[in-house]
């Protein structure tokens, strides 16, 4: 929806004046009805009655006018504020929302961090690439004491971002206390895809990090749907990024039209009101007017 920018026009202050000549149907095509009814129409306008009476008329007319237009510039006051303080909302939630996006994509080549436990020992690992250092989702991850390789002490699974948190709780850790442990990533059949001897040493209330660099001919598949949604969280983070900024442009637009219409209303209301009512000229304005005439 469009609407104007400025003002109507008003040729006549005085509707005393009013030139009812200006009504009519000159050059308009008709059927033999309407021509009939155009006929009545232009001869009652043209009634010294008519004139009389509509005159008699404008004041009641004109305070109509009036108070429809200032409650119209009340309701444009209100809209006002409600546009303004909706999308400022909008703004900031995009603003949160791209900020955290932002934040996640860059921390998500790093690897995970947890906090130290008294009771327990943790170890931090991310699994990644050799070239384009990618995170790789889907993969276990084991711990196994290597003098017993066939019972696993703990075992996740990597998350999106190739991360993943091994706990060993505090009776086992006692058990384990300094013992070095072997790392190992399981490929899809179970078996490992790569072994990294004493990755590990088991500390109580202590915690390590590991990164794990895999060979991309071992994870093809993996590497290229990783690669395919690395590109996808980038174009949301853009996306999220340019939002804020559209708000803000349909936030100014919608003022500015919103504004446009209230002032619209304040210069018709303006118009409509007698004379007498309209302010007085400033006494600067007068002072200058007597200075010219002395």
């Amino acid at each position: 929806m469009s609407f104007r920018c400025g003002p109507p026009k008003f040729d006549e202050q005085d509707f005393s004046q009013f030139d009812f000549t200006r009504w009519n149907l000159d050059g308009i095509k008709v059927d033999d009805v309407s021509g009939v009814l155009s006929g009545l129409a232009q001869r009652l306008f043209a009634a010294p009655e008519w004139r009389e009476n509509f005159q008699a008329s404008l004041p009641q007319v004109q305070a109509q006018i009036v108070a429809f237009y200032q409650e119209h510039a009340q309701q444009m006051e209100v809209q006002k504020k409600e546009i303004a303080k909706d999308y400022d909302a909008r703004i900031a939630a995009a603003g949160d929302n791209s900020i955290a996006l932002r934040a996640a994509f860059d921390s998500a080549g790093n690897p995970p961090t947890v906090a130290a436990d008294p009771e327990t020992f943790h170890l931090a690992v991310k699994v990644t690439t050799e070239d384009v250092r990618l995170g790789l989702p889907g993969l276990a991850v084991r711990l196994v004491d290597p003098e017993k390789s066939d019972q696993p002490i703990a075992q996740a699974t990597t998350d999106i971002d190739g991360n993943v948190i091994l706990s060993i709780p505090k009776d086992r850790a006692k058990e384990l206390d300094k013992t070095d442990l072997t790392v190992q990533v399981l490929g899809a059949d179970g078996k490992p895809i790569q072994t990294v001897a004493r990755g590990s040493c088991v500390r109580l209330n202590q915690t390590e990090t590991r990164v794990i660099t895999l060979a991309s001919s071992l994870v093809k598949n993996l590497r290229a749907a990783a690669l395919q949604r690395r590109d996808e969280r980038q174009a949301q983070v853009v996306a999220a990024e340019g939002k804020a900024e559209r708000l803000k442009q349909q936030r100014d637009a919608l003022l500015e039209v919103t504004q446009c219409r209230l002032d619209e209303d304040q210069k018709i209301i303006q118009d409509f009101q007698p004379p007498a009512t309209k302010p007085p000229a400033s006494s600067d304005t007068g002072k200058k007017s007597r200075k010219k005439e002395g």
